[in-house]
């Protein structure tokens, strides 16, 4: 994740009381499926068990595994996770904070160059992560840092999955919205009322907003997710509508944190849908750590 725009975005998303970017929702973890999966993987490695969950967000996976051991092993994990996002569970998730607190967190680390001894863990795991790294250096890195005998487990994005499908057409309504310069109007309109300018000029002002606004609900209509619309404007209305009590740029601020989150979501699944593997990149993959020695586990 070298680019720091897209840094940015998923610092942004991870500064919220979000535990999962997919897979799950909100502060929820995964669903069943994945929890299955994963379980039956930690049922595979080695213990006492020292992870390192790569590319780890608010830690969803660290947790998981954490939970894993505790209850159904009767083992304390240990586990870091790093991410190249500034990442702080530990101030922004709301649940699980009796997890996060067992869980070593690792903000602003990069995959591609990872501050641990060589040979320091059993594991190194990922949900969604590996293929959003430099993935030769990265997987150069977990090499590294991995024990004799030890494991490497990752969930990959599939380019003909549904959470790919899905963020590809995210991608075009957010550019539909994008392109009806809402936001610019907003702005302009908030300004121009509380300058009380000529009722012309306020008019026209207040039309092409209503034009834009009506051209907003459509598309929600349309919409998979009509609820990132109402939000939109539900968020943006509200601010105009407190013109005449606020400080003008307090509102303006507020409708330009607004555009600004949805200028970071479309980065984001921008990266997802350039990250995505195909059947033969993954069979890639697979065939390079074969070649280094590893073997499939389960």
């Amino acid at each position: 994740m070298a680019d720091r725009s897209v840094e940015r975005a998923w610092t942004h998303y991870w500064h919220s009381d979000r535990l999962a970017s997919c897979g799950g929702a909100g502060e929820r973890q995964y669903q069943p499926v994945i929890v299955r999966h994963w379980h039956r993987v930690f049922a595979e490695l080695e213990t006492p068990p020292h992870l390192l969950d790569l590319c780890s967000g608010n830690g969803a996976l660290a947790i998981l595994a954490g939970r894993y051991y505790l209850e159904q092993r009767g083992i304390a994990a240990d586990i870091d996770a790093v991410d190249q996002a500034r990442v702080d569970p530990g101030r922004w998730l709301t649940q699980h904070r009796s997890w996060v607190a067992k869980i070593r967190f690792h903000g602003g680390m990069a995959a591609e160059s990872l501050a641990f001894p060589n040979g320091s863990f059993t594991a190194v795991i990922g949900q969604y992560a590996l293929e959003y790294t430099d993935m030769d250096r990265a997987l150069a890195e977990c090499v590294r840092v991995l024990a004799p005998r030890a494991h490497l487990a990752f969930v990959l994005h599939a380019r003909e999955g549904a959470v790919v499908q899905h963020a590809m057409a995210q991608q075009t309504e957010i550019a539909r919205i994008l392109a009806l310069d809402y936001f610019s109007l907003a702005r302009d309109l908030a300004r121009a009322t509380a300058a009380r300018a000529p009722q012309s000029v306020l008019t026209s002002l207040q039309q092409a907003f209503k034009t834009r606004s009506d051209r907003l609900k459509v598309l929600a209509i349309a919409s998979r997710e009509p609820e990132m619309y109402e939000n939109i404007m539900g968020v943006t209305g509200h601010a105009l509508g407190h013109v005449s009590d606020c400080p003008v740029e307090l509102i303006v601020a507020k409708i330009t944190e607004v555009e600004d989150a949805l200028h970071y979501h479309a980065l984001r699944t921008e990266a997802l849908t350039r990250a995505a593997l195909d059947e033969r990149g993954i069979r890639q993959r697979l065939a390079s750590l074969l070649q280094q020695g590893f073997e499939p586990i389960g």
